[in-house]
């Protein structure tokens, strides 16, 4: 493990414990926006991935395939059609949400700056939790099933407000 290995590992520590903190007493509008502090520790540890992903080759070919990009958007797709079928329980509602495409369309036509939102934060986490801490986890705890474990953890300490 190198020095910046570490410094990631310890800024995420930090950061996880923030959110431990200051999660529960946020409100769901308080998301929308991030803390000073929150801010402050986010930004190096998004510099920090993105220096442990260019170091381990994971700025490769895989992240510009369409094919890859087009299964994911499916698959994506169809786990929300799931979550909905499991939460609303009416396969025609699900039915409808499952193959209607245009209020997507016309909301984000509508509100553009939400999409750059979504691909900004989902390409920044990706790169902090699947990328460079569950690598670093599964080093660490010398079991895959365990650094996956630990790494799914501490993306739903961060995201306890969902």
């Amino acid at each position: 493990m190198t020095r910046g290995d570490t410094l990631f590992l310890a800024v995420f520590g930090i950061y996880l414990l923030f959110a431990l903190i200051s999660n529960p007493r946020r409100t769901a509008a308080d998301h929308t926006r991030p803390t000073t502090l929150g801010f402050a520790l986010q930004t190096p540890l998004f510099l920090l991935a993105c220096w442990f992903g260019a170091r381990h080759g994971v700025f490769g070919r895989d992240w510009v395939s369409p094919p890859a990009i087009a299964a994911g958007l499916i698959i994506g797709h169809l786990l929300f059609a799931l979550s909905l079928l499991v939460t609303h329980r009416n396969l025609r509602e699900v039915g409808g949400h499952l193959v209607d495409f245009t209020g997507f369309g016309r909301y984000l036509r509508d509100y553009p700056e939400t999409l750059y939102r979504m691909l900004g934060v989902s390409i920044s986490e990706e790169l902090i939790y699947r990328a460079t801490a569950q690598p670093l986890l599964i080093h660490l705890s010398t079991s895959p099933a365990l650094g996956i474990a630990l790494a799914a953890l501490a993306f739903a300490v961060v995201h306890r407000h969902f």
